[in-house]
């Protein structure tokens, strides 16, 4: 489980609960900071506050500190879903084409480029109402 602090900030429109959390680094104990760009990049987008969309099985109010918990499995499939997806019809529909000549290599791997990023959104929106790609708060702080 991946877990993360956060301050709840009120009820959302669905019955969830929404959290705000902010965004660290994981370059803050690392002793090449001075010269990596990685940690510069950090201080320039680092603090910015994420609020998301949590479920919660207990009443918590408004300024509470809590933990959240996201499953592994959950993030897997988000990002397999977000990245790969795209990337294997664009290529799937490239090789489908290739056999016609280049142009229609490259109008067909487009289409399925295309085709795979509707399937994605259509499966992304499932997956928002799905409890189990939910961030859930684990217990209070």
């Amino acid at each position: 489980m991946i877990v993360e602090e956060g301050i709840v900030l009120g009820p959302a429109a669905d019955g969830r609960l929404l959290v705000e959390t902010r965004r660290r680094s994981a370059c803050g104990s690392c002793q090449a900071q001075a010269g990596c760009g990685t940690a510069a990049i950090g201080k320039v987008t680092g603090g910015r506050r994420n609020v998301v969309a949590a479920l919660a099985d207990a009443d918590y109010r408004s300024g509470e500190h809590v933990e959240l918990g996201l499953a592994e499995g959950a993030l897997l499939a988000g990002s397999a879903i977000l990245y790969l997806v795209p990337l294997l019809g664009l290529l799937g529909g490239a090789l489908a084409g290739s056999p016609f000549g280049q142009g229609t290599s490259a109008a067909s791997g487009i289409a399925g480029l295309l085709l795979a990023l509707l399937w994605t959104r259509r499966r992304a929106r499932r997956m928002a109402l799905d409890p189990r790609f939910q961030p859930v708060i684990l217990r209070r702080l």
